[in-house]
């Protein structure tokens, strides 16, 4: 997700209604492939809009620059910003902010110290319950995989990998090189 821009007052990149273009531009190694990989995208056209009703309430509870920072890269180590993000996953779970923040939670109870397994798989199959389609649902079940394993639950595990393969059967991490997956092929 791009969500960050240091620069920006509230620091969203798209921190303003309009209409914004993009250009992007990847480069990534694929982990059976040592071949680099380019894809160039074409321009793409974004719209923001202002949040209204019950999104600029929940908004409101993340827009700021430390809660933009640590949502674009899933950083956890502020206890306020934690606590602000969770309370939008719990109170507006039918806002457009809500399945990040969700995730975000589970993010966060894995790294407490100590972790907080329980409540991140709390966290993930309530992201799974609520959000199936979501871009980002492989994804949540790929970290029940590694929750669960960490619990050392290897039966739950397994059957989240199983899930995981069924329901999102393209998630590119579902490989034998993948040191989860690997545990369940």
């Amino acid at each position: 997700s791009l969500l960050y821009e240091k620069k920006s007052p509230n620091g969203y990149l798209f921190n303003k209604p309009g209409e914004y273009t993009i250009r992007a531009r990847f480069s990534a190694t694929i982990l059976r492939e040592n071949t680099n990989t380019e894809i160039i995208l074409p321009p793409i056209k974004v719209t923001v809009r202002a949040p209204t009703g019950r999104e600029a309430e929940a908004f409101a509870l993340i827009n700021d620059s430390d809660s933009a920072y640590r949502l674009h890269l899933m950083n956890t180590d502020v206890p306020a910003v934690v606590e602000r993000i969770r309370r939008l996953a719990e109170q507006y779970s039918d806002t457009a902010y809500a399945p990040i923040c969700r995730l975000y939670s589970a993010v966060a109870r894995q790294r407490a110290t100590p972790p907080d397994l329980d409540g991140a798989a709390r966290d993930l199959k309530e992201f799974l319950r609520l959000y199936p389609s979501h871009g980002r649902a492989p994804e949540a079940a790929f970290m029940m995989v590694i929750v669960e394993t960490r619990a050392e639950r290897n039966d739950v595990a397994r059957d989240w990998f199983f899930f995981l393969r069924d329901a999102y059967p393209g998630y590119h991490l579902i490989r034998r090189e993948n040191r989860y997956a690997g545990l369940y092929y």
